[in-house]
């Protein structure tokens, strides 16, 4: 097994979680284009490499590419990974993304001087602490121990869960929690 550190993820806007492994294309492109620019590129980290991502899931025009480097939000992908299924068309600025990422556990741990609550929900949370919450993290007391948290096996094969099935909220703008997961 291997980590795949996120290090530190930010909710910029405290109540607007944020999707791990989801986010939306800024910017349209070409059938031929083979950098993607992404609205956030929080949701994803270099420690993925390489990934498969789906843009415009369940649509018409859906395409699965390969992510295989990361400069900031500038995604590097390789376009027809399955041409007879998926082949490379144009998408539309704001495009949903969605990564095909698989792990085994995910561990979190609270940041050094968080100032408010955090969360993990499910992908069905629509704010922290309401329907949908896995695990509220608490304040880090003075001492600098930090709430941390494990993540086992959720889905009913016994040996993976799906990166897109969590969103992280937060209820002070800008903070976040570490996030590492362990991938076979």
């Amino acid at each position: 097994m291997r980590p795949v550190s996120f290090g530190k993820v930010v909710v910029a806007t405290a109540g607007t979680p944020v999707q791990l492994g989801v986010s939306t294309l800024n910017g349209g492109i070409g059938a031929h284009d083979t950098q993607i620019v992404v609205s956030s590129a929080a949701p994803f980290c270099a420690d993925m490499l390489p990934f498969e991502l789906h843009l415009d899931a369940g649509t018409a025009s859906a395409e699965a590419v390969m992510v295989t480097a990361m400069n900031g939000t500038t995604f590097t992908v390789q376009r027809g990974i399955f041409p007879n299924q998926f082949p490379a068309v144009a998408h539309l600025t704001a495009a949903p993304i969605k990564a095909r990422f698989l792990f085994t556990e995910m561990f979190l741990s609270g940041v050094g001087g968080l100032t408010g609550k955090a969360w993990l929900g499910s992908a069905s949370m629509t704010t922290g602490g309401g329907s949908g919450t896995i695990k509220e993290f608490e304040v880090t007391p003075a001492s600098g121990l930090d709430d941390t948290w494990s993540l086992p096996v959720q889905d009913n094969t016994g040996d993976t869960n799906r990166l897109t099935d969590y969103k992280l909220d937060v209820a002070v703008n800008g903070e976040g929690l570490y996030v590492t997961l362990w991938v076979r």
